[in-house]
C-alpha cells in the first residue's frame, strides 16, 4: 500500500473491516495483519510501500522480505501477494 492512499481491501473483506484513519498510514516498513473470522479464519496484511513517487526496487524487496519474515514468525502455511 502506497502512502497517501486508502488500502484497496478485497471485496470479501470490506464489508467485515474498517479501517478507521491513521490505523493504517502506508509508510515504508508498515505491517498490518488484520483477521477475518468465520468458516476458515483468514488474514490480511499490509504492508507501507511508502510514498509512490519514491518507491524502489530496493524498497519492494524490502516488503517481501517482511511478508517473507511475518509469514514465517505466524507460521503461515500459504501467502498471496497482490501489488497495488
Amino acid at each position: 500500500v502506497f502512502q497517501e492512499e486508502e488500502p484497496r481491501l478485497p471485496k470479501e473483506w470490506q464489508e467485515d473491516i474498517d479501517l478507521l484513519e491513521g490505523d493504517f498510514k502506508g509508510k515504508s516498513g508498515e505491517f498490518l495483519i488484520l483477521y477475518k473470522k468465520g468458516k476458515n479464519e483468514k488474514r490480511l496484511g499490509l504492508v507501507g510501500l511508502g510514498l509512490k513517487e519514491k518507491v524502489t526496487k530496493r524498497g519492494i524487496q524490502k516488503a517481501f522480505f517482511e511478508i517473507s519474515k511475518k509469514s514465517q514468525d505466524k507460521e503461515f502455511e500459504q501467502v498471496s501477494v497482490v501489488l497495488p
